[in-house]
């Protein structure tokens, strides 16, 4: 507005550049606005700060999209080890994420959820001392799952479309590593039924069930 001596509600943007209603010879690039913005400041109004900032809000009309996912899994507990066998039983996940664009990569990203959300379950524990001081410091104590540790996941997709979004298509990020936790502590669970303990904590260690188990054999 400065720059042509234009009052702000006769400008408007259009092809990378800054021009006026009405009068087509009147122009300016944004790369020359820049260059005032930030560079040749002289040329600013007096008082205004250098720098280019422009802000504009946007409400979606259905901002929330969501993945649904199903996840059940058949485990094996060694009770004298308190070893949890998942590699060699059975994983299905079922994901609704809308059409999928790309099914190798929506593979893939559940495998990695599954393989996060296995971690989480029953490897990753992040303990500290009586002091406040970190245990878990190194790849050493802090445990992560490893191509041993990950079964193979049976995938199946339902196609639902989500509303108001483009195409209906859904995140699907939070269906693997969300419900893969959920899904093995409850097969433990059930598994570990018969001797009275109850799930109520990540990781599932083996000290953790073969105490509990220990408890129950009295």
């Amino acid at each position: 507005s400065h720059r042509l001596e234009i009052a702000v509600e006769d400008l408007y943007l259009e092809g990378g550049e800054v021009r006026v209603e009405g009068n087509f010879a009147l122009r300016v690039s944004l790369g020359e606005v820049g260059r005032i913005a930030n560079q040749e400041t002289h040329l600013l109004p007096e008082g205004m700060e250098p720098g280019a900032e422009a802000q504009r809000n946007y409400q979606a009309p259905d901002p929330g999209t969501f993945a649904n996912a199903l996840h059940a899994v058949i485990v094996e507990v060694d009770v004298t080890t308190g070893q949890v066998q998942v590699e060699i039983l059975r994983y299905v996940a079922i994901e609704d994420c809308g059409p999928v664009l790309n099914p190798l990569l929506a593979h893939g990203q559940l495998q990695g959820g599954v393989a996060q959300g296995l971690g989480q379950a029953l490897l990753e524990d992040f303990a500290y001392s009586e002091e406040g001081q970190p245990e878990s410091v190194s790849l050493a104590d802090y445990l992560v799952p490893t191509a041993k540790h990950v079964p193979e996941v049976e995938i199946h997709h339902v196609v639902t479309k989500q509303p108001g979004t483009t195409g209906g298509y859904k995140g699907m990020a939070e269906g693997g590593t969300i419900n893969a936790p959920a899904a093995i502590a409850n097969a433990v669970g059930d598994a570990l039924a018969p001797f009275g303990a109850v799930v109520d904590r990540l990781p599932i260690t083996p000290e953790w069930i073969v105490a509990q188990t220990a408890q129950a054999k009295g």
